[in-house]
C-alpha cells in the first residue's frame, strides 16, 4: 500500500511537471515605435490557433501559449502587423510602426472570407464605424451616399422611417431585384419593402432595421468576381456588413461606450407659389372652385354681406369682392394671403445607444441598446425603433470555437398619404388657393369636412394628417450560431446557420367623408418573413514553397425563404371614427404565401507568390426552386487577379515616390433566378371593375371565385445571367499622401426575364420568358491626397463614378416595357436606350427639331406652341451622366472638422406637381398673367395647310403672348392639359451632403475621472442644396424604392437636419 501511495504521488508529480510543460505564460508590452507610448488594443494571437487577448491601456498583455506553438502576432488597425518567435523567452515586448501604405488591410469579402486588400483581382470599397457615427443617419444606407464610387443611394422622401434605393454600377436586371444583398456577419438579410405606388405612403425598406452604431465597418462589393460565392442573391453585388464584437478595446474587463444625439429638420424645398390672385376663373372670385385664377387680390376686399358671403364656415375671411363693389368693407382689412408651408413642422431625431463589451482570452461578449425617435415635418408623421444586441463568443479550447449572436429589432412608423392621390397631404395643401386658410379648421361638428372646395375635391392636408393613419410595426430577429474547429495549423472548418425573421403589421383607414373613400375604409394586414441560411466552409490554407501559398475553401450552401400574407379591408363603415373591421358588413379579404428554396455547392481557390502576384478562381453550381424541375441546376465561375508590382527588384529605386502599385483584373458570371410560381400559371382571386370604382372582388354574395392568372407560366425558364469583366490599378505616391484606385467595368446580361405582352385571344395579357439583354459599363475613380499632415493634418477623397446603363435588346416585337408612372409619362425600359427612359409627349416639330409656333393671326392657338400626341417619345434618361463625392477632414490635436459635397451630373426628372399646379393657377409661375407680361415662345413660325398639318415657315418666331388662363387652364400650358416635356427637368444637383465638427477630450484632461473617452460633437445633412429643378428636393422619388425612378408628383418633401451630441466611453 505504501509503495503504491509512494508511486501514485510520483505519478501526480510527474503529470503535474508535464501539464506545466505543455503550456506556458507570456507577458510583454506594446509601444508605439514612433515615440514609445503605450498601445491599448493591439491584439495578440497565437499563431494557428484561436487563443488571444488585447493589450490593456498601458499597453501590456498576458498570454498562455501551448507547447507546440512558437509565434506571436500582433495587430493593430493603422499599424503594420507583427509576428515574433517566442523561443525560449517568457517576456515578449515589440514596438509598432505605422503602416503608412495600408496594403496589410484585411477586408471581409464573400462569405465571410478575410483578405488582404492587396491580394484582391476586383475593387473594394471600405467605411469605417466613423463615417455612420459622422452622418448621423436613422437609415445607415443614407449614410453611403457620396462614400463609394458606383453605389448610388437614392432617399425616396424626407418623411420620417423613409426608404432609400440603392444599386451598384446601374441596374442588372430589367424588372427583378435591382438591390445588392446586404449581409450582417455572414448571414444574408432581407432589405425588400419600400416600394411605392403613385398613391399611398412611403414605407421604410428593412434597411432601417439595423443599428448604425452596432456597425463596424462596411465593404461593398462591386464586381462579379467580388460576389459571385454569395450566388443568386448578390447578383446585384452586396453591402458587407461587419458588427461590433466582444473583448474590450481598453484592455479592461469591461467596457461601456453611450452616444446621444438630437437633431432638428426643417423642410429644405419646395415649389414657388403665388400670393397674387384668388381662387375662382377667368379674373371673378368663386368660392369653392378648383382653380386660382381669380381675381387680382390687390384690387379686392371683403365684405360679409349674405347676399355674396354664401359659404361663412369655408371662407371664414368673408367672401371677396371688388374694392369698389358697395358690398365692400374696408373695415375688415385687406386680403389676407396664407403661407401653406405653416403646415409643415420641425421634425426632431432622438437617437440614444449604448453597448457593453468585455470578455477575456477565452470568451468575450458584446450588448447593445438604442433608441431611435423620429418626429417627421408633417404632422402627425412619426418613426420609432429599438434593437438590442447580443454577441459572443468563446474557445472550447485551442482548436474549437463557438460564436453567435441575437438581434432583436422593432420599429412603428405612422405614415402620411401623398402622391396622385385626392386624400395625399401635398396635393390638397399644393393646390389650395393663397386665400383659403386651411388651418383654420378641418371638421365640422356634424363630422363634414371643411375643405377649399367647399368639402369636395381634395382633403385638407389637416384632415388627412389627423383623420386618415396608416400605421406599421415590425418586430425582427436576425441572429446566426457559428462553430470554428482547427484541424490542424492549415485547416479548419467552418459551420454558420444564420436566421432572419420578422413579422410586419399595418393598419390602413380613411375616415368617412374622406375623398379617397367617402364611405370610409379600413383595411389590415400582416406580413410574415422566414429567411434561413447555412453555410459549411472548409478552408485549407497552405505553403507549397517557400514562395508560393494555396488557399483553398470548399463549401455548401442552403437557404430557405418562407413569406405569408394576409389582407383584409373593410369598405363602408357603419360608425365614424371606429376603426375595426367587424365596422363594415363589406368585407374582402386577400392571402398568399411564398416559399423558395436554394442550395449550393462551392469552390475558391487561390494562391499567393512572393507576397506580389496573386491568382483566385472560384465556381458555384446552384440548385433553385424557382426554375423548372428538370432544369434548375446551374453553374458560374470567377477568375481574377492582383499584380504588385512595386515588389519588383527593379522597382525599389522608386519606392520613395511609389511605394505601392497593383494593377487588377478579374472576370465573371452571376446568375439570377426567377420569381417564384413563374414555371407554371397559378390561380389567383377573381375580380373585375372598372379602374374607378372598388369593383367586384370575390368572395361575392356569398360566392367564391378563382380564375388563371393574367400571366402565364413558362416551364422552360433559365436563370438570368450577366458576364461581367473588370480591370483596374490601385496607386500609393510619397508615403502614401497621395493615392488613385481606378477601375473600368463592363456588365452584359443576357436570358433577362420580363412579362411579354401576347393576344388577348390566348386567353392570357402576358407570357413570362427570358429575352431581354442589358449592359452596363462604366469608370470608377477613387482618389485621396494628405496635403498637411503634421498636428494639423488635412484629408481629400474624392469618389467619382460614370456609368452607362443600357437596353439592348427586348423581347422579340417588343421595342418597350413599362417600369412605372402613369399613362403619360411612363419610365420605361427601351431596345437601344438608357434604362430607365422618361417616355412623354413633346411640341410639334420640324425636321431639324424646332418647336412649329403657330403663327395664323385667325387661329386661336395663335403664337403657341402645339402638342404632338401621335404617339410618345423618348425625352432623356433618369440616371445621372456621373456622380461625384469630395470629402475635406481636418484635425487639430482634438479637434475634427469634416464635409461632403455630394455632386450629380444630369439625369431627368418629372416635375409633374409644377405640372398640376400650372392648371390650378397656385404656382408661382402663373403669376406673369397680366396683359403687360408678354411672353415670346422660342421655336419657329408655322402655317396650316390644306391638309391640317402645321407647316414650318422657316422664320424665327417673335410672336408675343400672354400666358395667361387660356394658356395654362384651357390651353396646353399645363402638365393636365399639355405635352410631358415642359415638365422634365435637369435633376443634377451639387449639395453639401455632411457636415461634421467634434472635439476629442484629451486623455489628461479624462485621467482622474472614470471617463475613458469623451466627445462633443455638430452635425449637419443636407445644410446646401444648388440644383435648377423647380419642385421639391429631386433626391425623392414617387414610386419609392423601385426600378421606377425619376418621378415627382405631389411627392413628400426633402429636408435638411442639424444637431449635437455626447459620445462617451468608461
Amino acid at each position: 500500500m505504501r509503495k503504491f501511495t509512494i508511486l501514485l504521488a510520483l505519478l501526480c508529480l510527474f503529470g503535474v511537471l508535464a501539464v506545466n510543460a505543455q503550456k506556458r505564460v507570456i507577458t510583454g508590452k506594446v509601444t508605439a515605435a514612433e515615440d514609445n507610448s503605450a498601445l491599448p488594443g493591439v491584439t495578440v494571437l497565437v499563431k494557428g490557433t484561436t487563443i488571444g487577448t488585447v493589450t490593456d491601456v498601458k499597453g501590456e498583455y498576458q498570454i498562455t501559449v501551448p507547447e507546440k506553438s512558437n509565434t506571436l502576432v500582433f495587430s493593430f488597425i493603422g499599424r503594420k502587423t507583427v509576428e515574433v518567435a517566442i523561443g525560449s523567452n517568457y517576456n515578449i515586448s515589440i514596438a509598432m510602426e505605422e503602416d503608412i501604405l495600408k496594403i496589410d488591410e484585411v477586408v471581409v469579402t464573400a462569405i465571410g472570407i478575410s483578405r488582404e486588400a492587396k491580394a484582391l483581382g476586383y475593387s473594394v470599397q471600405n467605411i469605417g464605424n466613423e463615417v455612420l457615427e459622422k452622418a448621423q443617419t436613422p437609415n445607415f444606407i443614407n449614410s453611403l451616399n457620396g462614400r463609394v464610387a458606383g453605389l448610388q443611394v437614392v432617399n425616396s422622401s424626407g418623411a420620417a422611417g423613409s426608404s432609400a434605393y440603392m444599386t451598384i454600377r446601374g441596374a442588372a436586371s430589367i424588372t427583378g431585384n435591382n438591390q445588392p444583398l446586404i449581409v450582417i456577419d455572414g448571414v444574408p438579410i432581407d432589405n425588400g419593402g419600400g416600394v411605392g405606388d403613385v398613391d399611398g405612403v412611403a414605407l421604410s425598406n428593412r434597411g432601417i432595421d439595423i443599428n448604425p452604431d452596432d456597425i463596424a465597418s462596411i465593404a461593398v462589393l462591386k464586381g462579379g468576381a467580388a460576389v459571385a460565392l454569395y450566388g443568386l442573391r448578390a447578383a446585384n453585388g452586396a453591402i458587407i456588413i461587419t458588427t461590433k464584437k466582444g473583448g474590450s478595446s481598453t484592455g479592461k474587463k469591461v467596457s461601456v461606450s453611450w452616444n446621444s444625439s438630437i437633431s432638428f429638420e426643417k423642410v429644405n424645398k419646395l415649389p414657388e407659389l403665388q400670393t397674387k390672385y384668388g381662387q375662382g376663373r377667368n379674373g371673378k372670385w368663386m368660392s369653392g372652385n378648383s382653380a386660382s385664377w381669380g381675381p387680382l387680390l390687390d384690387t379686392c376686399a371683403y365684405s360679409k354681406d349674405p347676399s355674396v358671403w354664401l359659404n361663412p364656415d369655408f371662407d371664414v375671411d368673408g367672401a371677396i369682392v371688388g374694392q369698389h363693389n358697395p358690398l365692400a368693407d374696408p373695415a375688415l382689412g385687406k386680403i389676407k394671403t396664407y403661407n401653406h408651408y405653416d403646415f409643415f413642422e420641425q421634425g426632431n431625431t432622438f437617437n440614444n445607444s449604448v453597448n457593453i463589451a468585455g470578455g477575456s482570452d477565452v470568451s468575450t461578449y458584446y450588448l447593445s441598446f438604442s433608441d431611435m425617435t423620429q418626429k417627421g415635418v408633417i404632422p402627425n408623421n412619426k418613426f420609432k425603433k429599438n434593437t438590442f444586441k447580443m454577441t459572443g463568443e468563446t474557445k472550447i479550447n485551442d482548436h474549437f470555437k463557438v460564436s453567435g449572436s441575437t438581434q432583436y429589432l422593432t420599429n412603428r412608423g405612422d405614415r402620411i398619404q401623398q402622391g396622385s392621390n385626392v386624400s395625399g397631404v401635398m396635393l390638397g395643401l399644393l393646390r389650395t388657393p393663397p386665400t383659403f386658410d386651411n388651418a383654420a379648421g378641418y371638421e365640422f361638428p356634424d363630422g363634414t369636412q371643411r375643405t377649399y372646395r367647399l368639402g369636395g375635391g381634395y382633403d385638407n392636408p389637416y384632415w388627412t394628417a389627423n383623420n386618415n393613419k396608416y400605421t406599421d410595426n415590425v418586430d425582427r430577429m436576425i441572429g446566426h450560431f457559428q462553430l470554428d474547429y482547427l484541424i490542424s495549423d492549415w485547416i479548419t472548418i467552418t459551420y454558420r446557420l444564420g436566421a432572419d425573421f420578422y413579422n410586419q403589421r399595418w393598419k390602413d383607414y380613411f375616415a368617412i367623408n374622406s375623398r379617397a373613400f367617402p364611405a370610409g375604409r379600413v383595411t389590415v394586414s400582416q406580413f410574415l418573413s422566414r429567411d434561413y441560411n447555412s453555410d459549411l466552409l472548409i478552408n485549407f490554407r497552405k505553403k507549397l514553397a517557400n514562395d508560393l501559398e494555396m488557399n483553398f475553401t470548399l463549401g455548401h450552401n442552403m437557404s430557405q425563404l418562407y413569406s405569408y400574407q394576409l389582407s383584409t379591408t373593410a369598405d363602408g363603415l357603419d360608425l365614424p371614427k371606429y376603426y375595426n373591421l367587424n365596422n363594415s358588413s363589406n368585407i374582402t379579404s386577400f392571402e398568399s404565401t411564398y416559399l423558395v428554396r436554394r442550395a449550393a455547392i462551392f469552390g475558391d481557390l487561390g494562391f499567393a507568390y512572393k507576397s506580389f502576384l496573386f491568382l483566385n478562381i472560384t465556381g458555384r453550381n446552384d440548385w433553385s426552386t424557382t426554375l423548372p424541375a428538370d432544369n434548375n441546376s446551374f453553374f458560374y465561375p470567377s477568375f481574377s487577379a492582383g499584380f504588385v508590382f512595386t515588389e519588383l527588384d527593379a522597382l525599389k529605386s522608386i519606392e520613395n515616390i511609389l511605394p505601392f502599385g497593383k494593377i487588377r483584373a478579374s472576370y465573371a458570371i452571376v446568375a439570377l433566378d426567377a420569381t417564384a410560381y413563374n414555371t407554371v400559371t397559378p390561380y389567383v382571386q377573381a375580380a373585375a371593375g372598372d379602374g374607378w370604382t372598388n369593383g367586384i372582388i370575390f368572395p361575392f354574395m356569398g360566392y367564391t371565385g378563382f380564375t388563371l392568372s393574367d400571366g402565364m407560366g413558362n416551364s422552360t425558364l433559365v436563370p438570368e445571367k450577366t458576364r461581367t469583366w473588370e480591370v483596374g490599378a490601385d496607386l500609393k505616391f510619397v508615403k502614401n499622401r497621395l493615392g488613385l484606385d481606378i477601375s473600368y467595368f463592363n456588365n452584359y446580361g443576357t436570358n433577362l426575364l420580363l412579362p411579354v405582352t401576347i393576344a388577348n385571344s390566348t386567353g392570357f395579357a402576358s407570357f413570362y420568358q427570358n429575352a431581354a439583354e442589358m449592359s452596363s459599363k462604366g469608370i470608377e475613380i477613387v482618389g485621396y491626397v494628405t496635403p498637411i499632415k503634421k498636428d494639423f493634418q488635412w484629408d481629400i477623397q474624392v469618389n467619382f463614378s460614370k456609368i452607362n446603363n443600357v437596353v439592348e435588346k427586348l423581347a422579340e416585337g417588343v421595342d418597350n416595357l413599362f417600369l412605372g408612372g402613369f399613362v403619360d409619362p411612363q419610365i420605361r425600359a427601351v431596345a437601344g436606350e438608357p434604362y430607365r427612359s422618361i417616355y412623354g409627349y413633346d411640341w410639334l416639330r420640324d425636321s431639324l427639331g424646332n418647336v412649329l409656333i403657330d403663327a395664323d393671326t385667325t387661329s386661336p392657338t395663335y403664337g403657341f406652341p402645339i402638342g404632338d400626341y401621335s404617339s410618345m417619345k423618348s425625352i432623356g434618361k433618369v440616371d445621372p451622366d456621373w456622380t461625384m463625392g469630395i470629402t475635406n477632414s481636418f484635425t487639430y490635436k482634438g479637434f475634427t472638422l469634416s464635409f461632403l459635397w455630394d455632386i450629380k451630373k444630369g439625369g431627368l426628372m418629372w416635375n409633374g406637381t409644377r405640372g398640376a399646379l400650372y392648371y390650378f393657377g397656385t404656382h408661382k409661375d402663373t403669376e406673369t398673367r397680366n396683359p403687360e407680361d408678354e411672353f415670346v415662345f422660342e421655336g419657329v413660325k408655322a402655317q396650316w395647310d390644306v391638309n391640317g398639318n402645321l407647316v414650318s415657315t422657316g422664320e424665327t418666331n417673335d410672336i408675343k403672348v400672354v400666358k395667361d388662363i387660356n394658356w395654362y387652364f384651357y390651353g396646353e400650358g399645363s402638365g393636365f392639359t399639355g405635352p410631358t416635356i415642359d415638365f422634365i427637368e435637369n435633376s443634377g444637383w451639387v449639395r453639401l451632403r455632411d457636415l461634421y465638427f467634434g472635439y476629442q477630450f484629451a486623455p489628461k484632461i479624462l485621467d482622474k475621472t472614470f471617463v475613458r473617452d469623451l466627445t462633443l460633437y455638430f452635425y449637419g445633412r443636407n445644410l446646401l442644396l444648388f440644383t435648377d429643378y423647380k419642385g421639391i428636393d429631386p433626391e425623392t422619388n414617387l414610386l419609392g424604392a423601385s426600378n421606377a425612378q425619376g418621378m415627382d408628383y405631389f411627392n413628400m418633401p426633402g429636408t435638411k437636419s442639424w444637431g449635437f451630441g455626447l459620445k462617451a466611453g468608461f
